[in-house]
């Protein structure tokens, strides 16, 4: 799963409001890490909007990745200690906090 593929999501489920929707992951074998954030905000977009998101038939490898780096923990997905420091941490920011988001990007990227 890359960034055309998420682009299009956002542009293919614009305007959905309080409906549910269904990302199938069952051909997916590797999510470029640093597209969390992107998810993300489509995630946080869809859920604002009242809808319901169902992250299907994920494989073991992306939902390590997804426990590791926070993105499950947000959601009360689970999550698993980051040992070796592999991953960056997911976050949420608001459009209020370009101090925090400043610092983040400082100290993580």
């Amino acid at each position: 799963m890359g960034f055309t593929f998420l682009s299009s999501l956002f542009t293919n489920t614009e305007g959905l409001i309080n409906v549910d929707i269904e990302l199938e992951f069952k051909s997916t074998r590797w999510f470029e890490a640093n597209l969390a954030s992107t998810l993300g905000a489509w995630l946080e977009l869809k859920l604002y909007n009242g809808c319901r998101v169902i992250l299907s038939n994920i494989t073991n490898s992306i939902q390590k990745i997804f426990k590791k780096n926070g993105f499950y923990e947000r959601y009360q997905l689970g999550r698993i200690d980051d040992t070796y420091d592999s991953t960056i941490k997911y976050e949420v920011f608001s459009v209020q906090d370009s101090d925090d988001f400043s610092n983040y990007v400082s100290h993580h990227v």
